[in-house]
């Protein structure tokens, strides 16, 4: 009696804390070098949401028995989502690149790692009337996170206002959903991060300059192919 009403007490606690969950497949191991990005399709389940202003909460998870390796010397990493709707928002006056919430890496447990940081993007339109189809959403690891360090998801706080704007991974749009890591330093070498499992366990190169030169550079880098004009994302530590 008293199992089963423990059981009643704290299960629909459990279960109102469950949240959206993708999972990427970013395989095979492999060091991932200058030019290059580790990227795969999700699904998050998150079709008929809308985006109002409230907090949308999700994790995209890295399956396959695969993880991402910051070396001592990775110089950051970006992540790159994107979230597509049914198209039948009016596109935004302007499309300023905007805070969209935060998020931060997870580990092996599901825990955070580092500090939040801003989560930032825009939208996109792709075919006539060019209403807003998806939302490109950037977020980072903390440039003061210890290093190294495996990384085994991603966790987004959203917040997002369009109005009419409605989320929907089934529709003609859903085929750009998908998540980008690309790594990101001051030089060619500080930007190398792993896929593991089977990849060295650090890459040490020789230390110099600073960090932050080419972090926003990178994210400028990555929309500047982007339909509509964007702004580069500021740095935070």
């Amino acid at each position: 009696m008293i199992r089963a009403l423990i059981t009643l007490l704290f299960f629909p606690l459990t279960a109102a804390y469950a949240i959206p969950t993708g999972t990427a497949d970013l395989g095979p191991s492999r060091i991932v070098f200058p030019g290059d990005a580790a990227r795969s399709a999700v699904t998050i389940g998150l079709t008929g949401t809308q985006l109002n202003g409230d907090t949308i909460s999700f994790d995209v998870l890295f399956g396959g028995g695969h993880f991402v390796r910051a070396f001592s010397q990775t110089g950051g990493l970006i992540v790159d989502f994107r979230l597509p709707l049914d198209g039948n928002a009016p596109f935004p006056s302007g499309n300023p690149f905007i805070n969209m919430g935060s998020g931060y890496f997870l580990d092996q447990n599901g825990n955070q790692v580092g500090n939040p940081t801003p989560l930032m993007g825009d939208f996109e339109s792709f075919v006539p009337p060019f209403n807003a189809d998806d939302v490109a959403i950037f977020g980072s690891l903390a440039l003061n996170t210890p290093r190294p360090l495996d990384l085994y998801g991603f966790h987004f706080d959203l917040e997002i206002s369009l109005p009419g704007g409605v989320i929907d991974e089934t529709g003609p749009f859903s085929r750009f959903e998908a998540i980008t890591i690309t790594g990101t330093g001051f030089d060619a070498a500080h930007t190398v991060f792993g896929i593991g499992p089977n990849i060295p366990s650090d890459r040490q190169v020789p230390e110099s300059g600073s960090t932050l030169v080419l972090f926003g550079v990178a994210l400028c880098a990555l929309i500047v192919g982007k339909k509509y004009p964007t702004k580069c994302l500021p740095v935070h530590l």
